[in-house]
C-alpha cells in the first residue's frame, strides 16, 4: 500500500471550511488548458468557523470528485 499525499484546498465551497484533495488520476491537455489532476476532495466544516489549520472536532460534510487544470489562457 502506497501512501498518498494529501493537498489542503482552502475555502473550497460555501459549505466547506477546507478540503484535502488526494490525486487519484489525470486528464489530457484541453484545448485551452494544460493538463489536468483528478481528484477526490474530502470537504471540512469547522466549529469554530475557521478557515485554516485542521482541529479534530472538524467534521466531513461531503466527497466530491475535483478536477483542477494547470496553465489555463
Amino acid at each position: 500500500m502506497r501512501e498518498e499525499e494529501f493537498t489542503r484546498f482552502p475555502a473550497y465551497r460555501e459549505d466547506s471550511a477546507y478540503a484535502d484533495l488526494v490525486k487519484i488520476g489525470e486528464e489530457k491537455d484541453g484545448w485551452y488548458c494544460g493538463p489536468g489532476s483528478v481528484n477526490v476532495a474530502i470537504r471540512f466544516e469547522t466549529a469554530t468557523n475557521r478557515r485554516v489549520l485542521e482541529d479534530p472536532s472538524d467534521t466531513v460534510t461531503g466527497v466530491d470528485l475535483f478536477k483542477l487544470f494547470q496553465d489555463c489562457m
